[in-house]
């Protein structure tokens, strides 16, 4: 493409070029060990699949790509975050080469008005990253809603299990995988969402849905996520991992329902005014534009 003079764009949906697991997560946990080139340490912590084969394979690509500089051949990197864009930056890749362009949501599909329902929402994988445990946790503390969690994992047994030691099954649902039109009534008929993640998450769709459905989020102060939700206006944002922090702000919506409806009615015109297809779209053709002719775009959101 290169030697034809065809311009590359590349859109990034994970830290792949700068982290050989691609999430930074080792064992359940945020990891930057590989900092400054220090790839050898995916290979110590066996942070792909837990595995040494895996690993190995994964720090080679990740060098070879570097000593090729393979990055070098691209004209515009775009990125759905700040947050990924910045961390993109910090590792060494060119700023003048990184732009954000946020995803987009249409809510032009049938979104059949819901109601505030007697539970609040988890969608998403259970496993240990997503900190599952920490929001039963804050559930069991405030002791006064019903939360139902949609999805699977490899903790997903675990997980019952605790919540059956409890004796909380009735205040705690699982309810397994569910089709995306499953999930969006289930949003649609709920209190709020919540994204108790202790990893960096890019730029979380689920919030695009909540947002698109009228429901606020409470989200994990960590990666993309605080860019989408905004405290008092759109949801609450709380410290990752810190149960009496989430469970104070779950206890403030509850107590507070006029407060979620409010944020719910800002953050479905949030995404209906700035994250809608026609003005991504025009953004897109910005960015297009601007590598064919060569003049430089910084960040276009």
């Amino acid at each position: 493409l290169k030697e034809n003079k065809i311009p590359i764009v590349w859109t990034l949906h994970d830290y792949a070029l700068i982290c050989p697991n691609t999430l930074f997560l080792s064992r359940g946990q945020v990891c930057e060990k590989c900092k400054k080139n220090k790839f050898y340490w995916s290979i110590l912590a066996r942070c792909k699949k837990d595995s040494l084969g895996a690993s190995f394979v994964a720090m080679t690509e990740t060098v070879v790509h570097r000593i090729m500089k393979i990055y070098d051949l691209v004209d515009v990197f775009i990125t759905p975050s700040e947050f990924l864009r910045t961390k993109l930056i910090e590792y060494g890749l060119d700023k003048d080469k990184m732009v954000c362009l946020n995803n987009f949501i249409d809510v032009n599909w049938d979104i059949q008005k819901g109601n505030n329902g007697d539970y609040f929402l988890y969608v998403g994988r259970i496993s240990q990253e997503k900190a599952l445990m920490s929001l039963i946790d804050a559930v069991l503390k405030v002791n006064t809603c019903k939360l139902k969690i949609v999805g699977d994992g490899p903790l997903r047994e675990e997980m019952i299990s605790y919540v059956q030691s409890k004796n909380k099954t009735g205040m705690i649902e699982f309810l397994g995988h569910k089709g995306h039109k499953d999930v969006m009534q289930l949003l649609r008929n709920c209190k709020f969402m919540i994204i108790p993640s202790v990893y960096y998450e890019n730029f979380p769709y689920s919030i695009l849905e909540a947002f698109a459905c009228g429901k606020p989020v409470i989200g994990a102060r960590i990666g993309g996520i605080p860019e989408l939700i905004k405290d008092n206006v759109t949801g609450l944002t709380f410290e990752p991992g810190n149960i009496d922090d989430l469970s104070a702000k779950i206890k403030y919506l509850i107590d507070n329902p006029e407060k979620g409806i409010e944020w719910g009615r800002n953050a479905q015109l949030f995404v209906e005014q700035e994250l809608n297809s026609e003005k991504h779209y025009h953004k897109l053709m910005e960015i297009y534009n601007s590598v064919l002719s060569g003049t430089k775009i910084s960040s276009v959101n």
